[in-house]
């Protein structure tokens, strides 16, 4: 299960220096299916994520769905590509950065070959 940590510094003068750092720990848990049992096959991935900031009121809940593809490169080692990303979060954050009350969506969609590999072993 995915881990993450996020560190951010804004320049913003009209609120004290301590209220521009912002950093958070958060998971990203996922399942990943391959279409097939073949030795170049395609995959899709699932993910779900939360990420709490140092902020009192600062969440973030994302999720995502990757498909790409994978090639088993002998018995245990697997290298992946992804060829579409489609992805969605929310953000809440009440007095951040000396701001209100604030609720922010993001959501993105990419597709094609990004040069973004990875190598997997596998456990057995």
């Amino acid at each position: 299960m995915p881990i993450s940590y996020n560190f951010n510094k804004t320049e913003n003068s009209s609120v004290p220096a301590v209220d521009n750092v912002l950093w958070g720990v958060g998971i990203s848990p996922y399942f990943q299916r391959y279409w097939a049992s073949t030795r170049s096959t395609p995959y899709t991935r699932v993910n779900a994520g939360y990420t709490h900031y140092n902020s009192e009121s600062a969440n973030n809940v994302n999720g995502g769905l990757t498909i790409g593809l994978a090639y088993m490169a002998g018995e245990r080692f697997i290298i992946e590509t992804s060829l579409a990303n489609a992805s969605v979060s929310y953000l809440t954050a009440e007095g951040l950065n000396g701001m209100s009350n604030n609720k922010i969506w993001n959501a993105g969609i990419s597709t094609g070959l990004t040069g973004n590999f990875a190598v997997r072993y596998v456990l057995q």
